[in-house]
């Protein structure tokens, strides 16, 4: 995915986390490499305080499917909690 990124949009910058980390070589692909926190790593890179605290956004759902879940009018934070595949626990 970075490799095509690059052919259509060379400007563009790749940043890769999570489970894309243990790619052999990855480093050679990507521009920058996030292993470990996510939300600190993206404040360093891009010059913000990274000792602010983290605020997530209120998100409004007026209704109907969100990943599959039906949620009327209530909302849903997604978190990664591994990989349904059990890469998480290879």
């Amino acid at each position: 995915m970075c490799e095509l990124t690059k052919e259509i949009s060379p400007q563009s910058k790749t940043v890769v986390g999570g489970y894309g980390t243990a790619v052999a070589g990855v480093e050679n692909i990507a521009d920058h490499v996030c292993r470990g926190e996510g939300a600190q790593f993206m404040r360093r890179l891009l010059g913000e305080p990274e000792d602010r605290p983290l605020k997530h956004p209120r998100v409004y759902n007026t209704g109907g499917e969100t990943m599959g879940v039906q949620l009327g009018t209530a909302g849903l934070i997604a978190a990664g909690m591994g990989c349904r595949r059990g890469a998480s626990s290879a």
